[in-house]
């Protein structure tokens, strides 16, 4: 949030008919965020379960 209010200038010049304080452009911009976050940790995770558990721990 502080961010925001000292970038608010900047903010204000991309945005049109958008208020920077308004809880909607907030909300989704935390939506994206969140789900690109969910894409970027299920990516990997996906991989490792493709991995056999005694593989992976085994000490060489």
């Amino acid at each position: 949030m502080t961010a925001s209010l000292l970038t608010n200038g900047l903010i204000r010049s991309f945005l049109f008919e958008v208020s920077p304080f308004s809880p909607a452009a907030y909300t989704t911009v935390s939506v994206v965020f969140f789900f690109a976050a969910m894409i970027a940790a299920a990516v990997p995770a996906w991989r490792a379960t493709k991995v056999d558990p005694a593989i992976a721990l085994r000490e060489e």
